[in-house]
């Protein structure tokens, strides 16, 4: 869940590749999110769409305004910090 400070809201997103898929899954507030490689270049790529996508099925748009990769669990594994505003 997102928790708002003065500067906005901060999360939580972790990334994951799935070679054998050959797609990323992001999981944020609760919810995973799969993406394929093709369309989805890169793990903060696809933090920022599973972060977006998240709030849009609310009907909500965000603007990220940074996204920190925080940790790095592994070769495939990734946790980012995400400071956004929900428009």
């Amino acid at each position: 869940m997102a928790v708002m400070d003065g500067e906005g809201s901060v999360t939580w997103i972790t990334v994951e590749y799935d070679i054998g898929n050959r797609e990323w899954e992001a999981r944020c507030e609760g919810r995973a999110f799969r993406y394929p490689l093709d369309r989805c270049a890169s793990e903060s790529t696809a933090a920022r769409k599973a972060l977006r996508e998240r709030y849009h099925s609310e009907g909500l748009r965000v603007k990220v305004d940074r996204l920190e990769s925080h940790k790095h669990h592994g070769r495939d594994l990734w946790d980012f910090k995400a400071r956004f505003h929900v428009r």
